[in-house]
């Protein structure tokens, strides 16, 4: 056991001692990764305000360009901030200026509402308020969101819950599904498509918070991953150089035109390959190639084609699965998720589940459209109904009627040996989702790891919600990340104001609130320019208590 533990240190210093050249063109590269991931948000921002805007011109016959115009004109008004987003779902590009100043006062009414619950939130965290305390508050944002949306912007929301069935829902139930859900986005920090997957609608608010919310991953991704390490899993290339022993397969990354060589060697070695965009996630851009589409002639014309739609893409060798696996849905691979922690000693699996595609979809992702399905992760057998991103619940497959409550997954053992050994082999990725195939030869290979894992596999098929378990094991805060949501957003405005870093701001928040002072104020009072003396000064108008005793109408 010493001489294993020897080895083991002996590489790890190995690893560590780079040399200069090498140790520079990594970080390069882990920038670049950043930097395309960053690129890619901003791309997606742009794609939404491009769908917004198509759908106010075909209502309007407004031009863009009128759009825009219109936008800023109410934001030069200096009411409140207003977002493209918010200008469509309120329906300001209708409205003329006297009606729209009504609307942005509301609004301006409705942040400011937002701004203290989310603080209230925190006091609840802390343990200084109760649920019966800030449940008011939320109503009355709940009934303020309602009245703004138009019912162009209530369907835009509801769409995800298809779970619901919202098309039978009459305008009152409509309207109010619609600000629930934006609530729960808004303050308790789920997105729109969790809402769904996690039947939110029949789940009290201190049943929701029982869940990992997305803000909770974010926040504690970057105190458990490494940023290099979860820059190397965003980026499927590097994740594939310093984990190839994993894949079992062939793989070669395509940048331009002068790379064709490569694709035509690959498909000299590969009857079909898996085209995958570089930085893309939730199975965006994935495609199945076969060799067959083209013949010597072809293959070139396809090649330019394929660089002018992706730019940039790499193409697997595809993975032909067991049979027990191909029977659940012979169109697609159908992963099996392992969300595994290790503490740079051991390896404790959080959760298992497996996604299984549709017939005739190569891609098993549920934000493609595929079902969920929990994995029993001491026997690999499915353990729960299956469950797609709308929400709606499969015992059996729709296409194949297979029932997927019992269904037992091949070679398990060695799935778990594999996760044994990939979960050491990332310096710096404690907490990551390694998507898994079994082979033919009923080998585990790795897809890919996702160090930014997404929760709905490990919660939605048991509905049940799991922080506690996810705070535990990964030695976290045990009130989560939302409860520091909102502080830490007031250290970021610091930092953008004041250059003063964020951690060192957050813990003059945490000292701030060790006064009895409530921490919304921090930022008013400009806490960091005084000493203790003078903010216990201020006790009387910025006490906790204050606002305790506001709340119970004291």
């Amino acid at each position: 056991m010493a001489k294993v533990n020897i080895i083991r240190r002996a590489a790890r210093i190995a690893k560590s001692i780079l040399l200069p050249a090498d140790k520079a063109r990594l970080e390069k590269r882990i920038e670049f990764s950043r930097k395309q991931i960053h690129k890619r948000r901003k791309n997606n921002k742009r794609r939404n305000i491009a769908e917004r805007n198509v759908l106010i011109m075909d209502e309007t016959g407004m031009t863009k360009e009128e759009i825009n115009e219109k936008l800023q004109h109410f934001r030069d008004m200096n009411i409140t901030q207003l977002s493209h987003n918010l200008f469509k779902a309120f329906g300001l590009y209708k409205m003329d200026d006297e009606e729209a100043v009504k609307v942005l006062y509301k609004l301006k009414e409705l942040k400011d509402l937002e701004y203290d619950l989310r603080w209230d939130y925190r006091l609840w965290d802390l343990g200084l308020l109760s649920f019966e305390d800030v449940e008011e508050n939320s109503t009355k944002f709940k009934k303020l969101y309602g009245e703004l949306l138009t019912k162009d912007g209530q369907l835009a929301i509801v769409e995800k819950a298809g779970y619901l069935h919202p098309e039978t829902f009459d305008d009152n139930q409509l309207r109010d599904l619609a600000a629930d859900m934006e609530f729960t986005r808004s303050i308790l920090r789920f997105t729109r498509s969790q809402y769904a997957q996690f039947h939110f609608y029949d789940k009290s608010i201190p049943e929701r918070r029982t869940f990992v919310a997305n803000l909770d991953r974010d926040l504690l991704r970057s105190e458990i991953n490494t940023r290099d390490s979860v820059a190397i899993l965003d980026d499927k290339l590097m994740t594939y150089e310093h984990l190839s022993k994993f894949f079992g397969r062939d793989l070669v990354s395509i940048a331009g035109e002068t790379d064709y060589f490569k694709f035509k060697r690959f498909f000299e070695n590969n009857d079909a390959g898996v085209l995958k965009p570089r930085f893309e996630s939730l199975g965006k851009g994935i495609r199945l190639i076969h060799k067959s589409e083209f013949d010597e002639a072809g293959m070139g014309k396809a090649f330019i084609s394929l660089v002018d739609e992706y730019r940039r893409f790499l193409l697997e060798g595809y993975i032909n699965a067991a049979e027990e696996i191909r029977r659940l849905n012979p169109d697609s691979v159908n992963t099996v998720r392992v969300m595994a922690y290790y503490d740079g000693e051991k390896t404790t699996i959080f959760s298992v589940s497996m996604r299984i595609g549709h017939a005739g979809s190569f891609v098993d992702n549920a934000g493609a459209g595929g079902i969920t399905v929990a994995i029993d992760k001491e026997t690999g057998r499915i353990d729960s109904d299956g469950y797609d991103e709308k929400g709606l619940v499969y015992e059996c497959h729709p296409d194949n009627g297979i029932k997927l409550k019992g269904y037992q997954l091949p070679a398990w053992d060695k799935a778990l040996a594999t996760v044994e050994e990939i979960s050491r082999s990332l310096e710096g990725a404690k907490f990551v989702g390694w998507d898994l195939a079994c082979t033919d030869k009923y080998e585990w290979v790795l897809v890919e790891g996702n160090g930014r894992s997404g929760f709905f596999g490990a919660q939605a098929p048991h509905d049940k919600g799991r922080l506690k378990e996810f705070l535990e094991l990964t030695g976290s805060d045990p009130r989560g990340a939302v409860c520091r949501g909102i502080a830490r957003e007031t250290a970021k405005r610091i930092r953008n104001e004041e250059e003063i870093p964020v951690e060192d701001t957050m813990e003059m928040i945490y000292h701030f609130e060790s006064l009895g002072l409530d921490g919304r104020y921090f930022y008013e009072c400009r806490a960091w320019e005084k000493s203790d003396e003078e903010l216990l000064a201020l006790k009387d108008k910025y006490a906790v208590q204050n606002r305790i005793n506001e709340l119970h109408g004291e």
